[in-house]
């Protein structure tokens, strides 16, 4: 989801460090953890179960949150994070935590995409495994519960795109 800043400071009365917030932070709504990643991989995409000797299905669930009606309820996410933000007379700080509650909600979606159960129903000997029906929350929940949201600080330095996390600038 792409979010417009142009001309958002004259229409908005943004001060200069909320702008500069606003438009060099990247949100990212996702799995760190490379070992749940590649859950989530698997199950976007489909992938060719070995043991069984077929193609597990995809269920795309990163790309249902972002489109149709989800679409929708994300772009109010941005929409009242925005007010809330001005409402607050656009304070740097104001912006991030904007970003940051956006980031948070847009992670919920992605929870509540995958709690919609519009998916391709699990097999009967994943059930039995799994000792529930609930496509893509295994049996621990553990890539469901690494799903999260965070701000990213991002600049360009020589046509190169550098991404730095907060903790890394913090050091």
């Amino acid at each position: 989801m792409k979010v417009n800043i142009v001309n958002l400071e004259k229409k908005l009365n943004l001060s200069a460090k909320a702008l500069d917030t606003l438009t060099s932070h990247t949100i990212y709504v996702g799995i760190r953890d490379p070992e749940n990643a590649m859950k989530a991989f698997r199950n976007e995409f489909g992938c060719w179960n070995e043991k069984a000797q077929r193609m597990n299905p995809a269920r795309p669930f990163m790309a249902k949150t972002f489109r149709g009606e989800r679409q929708r309820v994300l772009k109010n996410i941005v929409s009242r994070q925005v007010k809330k933000v001005a409402a607050m007379g656009w304070q740097e700080k104001g912006a991030m935590r904007a970003l940051q509650d956006i980031a948070n909600l847009t992670a919920e979606q992605v929870k509540n995409t995958i709690l919609s159960g519009r998916f391709t129903p699990n097999a009967e000997a994943t059930i039995e495994k799994k000792h529930h029906s609930q496509v893509l929350v295994g049996k621990t929940g553990d890539m469901y519960n690494s799903i999260e949201g965070w701000v990213e600080w991002a600049f360009i330095l020589m046509q190169w795109v550098i991404w730095v996390s907060q903790e890394e600038l913090l050091k």
